[in-house]
C-alpha cells in the first residue's frame, strides 16, 4: 500500500508526495508505477522511505531508472528519510543522487544547493 498526496487539480502538473510501505519489492514498484501513471504530469515527486524496512535490489534499481526518466521529463525528484541502515548500504547506488537527506553519507560541504530544483542534474565530474 502506498500513501500519497496530490498537490493541485488533476489537469495541471502536480507535486506528488508518496510514503512507501514497510517492504519495497517488485510488487510495490508495480503499485508505485500505476500511481505515477494515474497522477499524470508531474512537477515534483517526493518519495518518503521512512517506513521501509526491506528493499529488493532489483526493484530499487528499476526505481532509480524510473526516477531518472521522470527527472528527464522535467520533474524534480527527491528521496527522503531512508533509514540509516539502508542508506549505509546504498552508498554507491544510483538512487543516492535523488536523496535530500543529510545523513545519506554525503558531505554537506559538497552538496549543490540547487539539487531540489526542477531539472537539476549533478555534474559528471
Amino acid at each position: 500500500m502506498i500513501d500519497y498526496a496530490r498537490m493541485h487539480d488533476s489537469y495541471t502538473p502536480c507535486e506528488l508526495r508518496i510514503a512507501l510501505d514497510r517492504r519495497f519489492d517488485l510488487a510495490a514498484l508495480r503499485v508505485l508505477r500505476r500511481t505515477l501513471a494515474e497522477a499524470g504530469e508531474l512537477r515534483h515527486l517526493h518519495l518518503d522511505f521512512a517506513s521501509v524496512a526491506s528493499l529488493d535490489a532489483a526493484a530499487l534499481r528499476l526505481l532509480a531508472d524510473d526516477l531518472t526518466g521522470i527527472e528527464g521529463r522535467g520533474a524534480g525528484v527527491v528521496v527522503r528519510r531512508l533509514p540509516a541502515e539502508i542508506a549505509a548500504q546504498l552508498a554507491h547506488h544510483p538512487l543516492r543522487r535523488f536523496s535530500a537527506d543529510d545523513d545519506f553519507g554525503e558531505d554537506a560541504l559538497f552538496t549543490d544547493p540547487d539539487r531540489e530544483q526542477i531539472g537539476f542534474a549533478p555534474s559528471d565530474r
